[in-house]
């Protein structure tokens, strides 16, 4: 099969030169491919514990069509590539729809024939007929979006098992049972057609904790059995693991990690506890418990949210609802609301303190789809809303023009005001208290070049004012708020992407300072990214973010990559344009 050449991108990469029209007569174009930061987290590849579990060397790649019953495509094997941004394949034929990947590929890969279905590429296979030793096999797919690019997350095709011998008992040796002797590259839908094996961990020296690895098993017929060997009071004593819980028998699974707690009772019983996480990028320490345990998502049961700003607090909020559902949040506990001032101020904020029916303040709330309510219904409190529920988040901000700008007209004043009224009055004991860093208006704006009160040249002049602003007055000591949530920097970090460009914000008025639909789908991620910690690379492609400023646009899978890599810079790097 032809073998194609590839060209390593460094850095994230830009898709607008990757268009329909790259696609040349012969029927190819050129494929930029993504792997998720799931697989390829800053600790993936840099770790000081165990780092050879996560060195990636080489990688395969193959092309396969839509029905997912050939393979179209293999793909030169890249050496130590770098994959913190985007691979880009060339002259790609247009029947591939399919990419599968295989990071770290046995030599019995490397030198099998080429796969010519899809069910070649399920039978691959590694040796693991002694115990395996990292790097380790990862494997992955993805759908190839708009013709255009693909997003991979690469997993380990092994279990990691971590025993800790707890009180006065040491490990000697680990004997591994009725373990398959191959491992598969792909993820089967059942694993019991291998042959099995047995192998042996032994130590010189008798240890409290022991790593071993082996290949997942879902034989519930013939499960995968450990029996460990040690010292219990300076005596030799040998504990059957029979990896249940209750009744039933644990199935072994590629990418988690099992940690297992033996505990010596006497010299003839012990009893063990196993915690089953997912085989995390950081070194997690043994947790030990008798169940399996999800993820953590603190907010999976609901969040509340309650904005104290103006129609920018409301453009992030539009459709917070949709992705935070769409991330696992329990639907029926998520309230996001604002307290809104048109253009308001915290001076205008401010000054409702105390007030029983402030004419200015409306009281809006967001819900799915999209949905809002509350227009119009002016004559709120703003103690009644601070009071509404027991907020999780409350946060506030700056108007937009004076957001850079700290001694504007005294519009900071009401800010000291403001946040020991929230802190008072917030019912929930565990509120954090945010700040909104809001967004450099577009490029030819009114607002540049009109001295006196708004001294902003341009547009970087202006984000770089805004984070000077954060920086004297919100990052104070001691801290005055929890967090900062960087939606300006994410804004600027998607800007400097030519797949995005300038686009940013209503144009249904000439270079209107609100966000259009893509603004809004960028600053509700940014929220949610930096309050929750959910990973909003795992939103869903094709939301259809259609009610609000136009143009309308349906967010696509390879938006959501460059929306993550712009959000997740502007996190990590709050104060500087990233170019992701």
């Amino acid at each position: 099969m032809k073998r194609i050449a590839l060209l390593i991108v460094l850095g994230v990469i830009v898709l607008s030169g990757c268009n329909h029209d790259m696609i040349e007569p012969d029927g190819t174009r050129d494929i930029v491919v993504f792997f998720t930061p799931q697989s390829l987290s800053a600790s993936l590849l840099k770790s000081e514990a165990n780092a050879d579990e996560k060195t990636i060397n080489e990688i395969l790649i193959f092309g396969v069509d839509a029905a997912e019953n050939y393979v179209v495509q293999d793909f030169t094997l890249i050496e130590n590539p770098s994959l913190t941004g985007g691979i880009t394949l060339t002259e790609v034929s247009r029947h591939v729809k399919w990419l599968y990947a295989i990071a770290n590929p046995a030599e019995t890969i490397k030198n099998a024939p080429t796969p010519a279905t899809i069910s070649d590429l399920m039978a691959l296979t590694f040796d693991l007929s002694s115990s395996p030793e990292p790097p380790f096999v990862m494997s992955g797919k993805g759908q190839v979006v708009n013709e255009q690019a693909a997003k991979i997350e690469l997993v380990r095709t092994v279990a990691k098992i971590e025993i800790t011998a707890i009180e006065n008992f040491l490990i000697q040796k680990i004997t591994v049972t009725n373990t398959p002797n191959e491992g598969y590259v792909f993820k089967q839908e059942s694993v019991t057609a291998q042959t099995t094996t047995t192998y042996v961990e032994a130590y010189d020296e008798p240890k409290t904790s022991a790593i071993i690895y082996v290949a997942e098993n879902s034989n519930t017929t013939t499960p995968t059995m450990f029996t460990v060997t040690g010292l219990f009071d300076g005596e030799s004593v040998d504990y059957v693991i029979d990896f249940k819980q209750g009744v039933n028998q644990v199935i072994i699974e590629r990418n988690k990690h099992y940690q297992i707690g033996v505990t010596a009772i006497t010299h003839s019983e012990g009893s063990f506890t196993i915690s089953i996480p997912d085989w995390d990028d950081v070194e997690t320490d043994v947790v030990l418990m008798p169940t399996p345990q999800s993820p953590t998502n603190p907010y999976k049961d609901g969040i509340k949210i309650l904005a104290i700003g103006n129609s920018f607090s409301e453009d992030v909020m539009r459709y917070m609802f949709d992705m935070l559902q769409q991330l696992g949040v329990n639907p029926s506990g998520i309230t996001l609301m604002t307290a809104w001032i048109s253009g308001g101020t915290l001076q205008q904020h401010a000054a409702n303190i105390g007030v029983s029916s402030a004419a200015n303040l409306e009281r809006r709330v967001f819900t799915e789809n999209g949905g809002q309510s509350g227009y119009d219904v002016t004559g709120q409190s703003l103690l009644s809303m601070i009071k509404e529920q027991p907020w999780d988040i409350i946060t506030l901000q700056q108007q937009s023009t004076a957001s850079g700008l700290p001694d504007w007209e005294n519009h900071w004043d009401g800010l000291d005001a403001l946040i020991e009224y929230v802190n008072l009055h917030a019912t929930n004991p565990s509120m954090r208290l945010g700040w909104h860093m809001t967004w450099a208006s577009p490029t030819g704006n009114w607002i540049y070049g009109s001295p006196p009160n708004l001294p902003y040249l341009n547009q970087i002049d202006m984000f770089t004012k805004i984070c000077e602003a954060v920086q004297s007055q919100i990052l104070t000591a001691p801290p005055k708020f929890d967090f900062v949530i960087p939606t300006g920097t994410a804004f600027q970090n998607a800007r400097s992407l030519s797949h995005f460009g300038d686009n940013l914000n209503n144009t249904l008025l000439p270079a209107d300072i609100h966000a259009n639909n893509l603004g809004s789908y960028i600053g509700a991620a940014t929220w949610i990214a930096k309050i929750t910690g959910l990973d909003i690379s795992k939103l869903l492609p094709d939301y259809p973010a259609d009610k609000h400023y136009p143009p309308n646009r349906t967010i696509s899978a390879d938006d959501i990559v460059m929306i993550s890599n712009s959000v997740n810079a502007a996190i990590s790097n709050p104060f500087s344009i990233t170019y992701p």
